[in-house]
């Protein structure tokens, strides 16, 4: 995988994880405790944009970021955010699957 497209994923992860510890996030998905949250009606209806790489992001703040599947590959992702303008943006990424840990 491309180091640049690494980097842009794990960005987005770290401002996921940061949206997720932020008790005035949106939501939280699987943290302890918590239920997954299916995605809001108002949010089902975001076009979602394929992300290609060397794609400009203007991700104002994390507010939803899907599930991976527990499988070892690649698996498509999904975030929802709002952009610098305050619009309601959603971006499908490639993601590594989380069935690869060894226990």
């Amino acid at each position: 995988m491309n180091i640049m497209l690494r980097t842009v994923l794990l960005s987005a992860s770290l401002i996921a994880l940061q949206a997720q510890a932020d008790s005035s996030s949106l939501y939280r998905t699987h943290a302890p405790g918590y239920l997954p949250i299916a995605t809001p009606a108002w949010l089902e209806h975001v076009p979602v944009e394929r992300y290609a790489y060397g794609m400009k992001l203007d991700i104002g703040k994390v507010l939803r970021v899907s599930d991976v599947a527990s499988v070892c590959g690649p698996v498509d992702a999904t975030m929802h955010y709002r952009d610098s303008a305050g619009e309601l943006r959603a971006l499908r990424y490639r993601a590594m699957g989380g069935g690869c840990m060894d226990h």
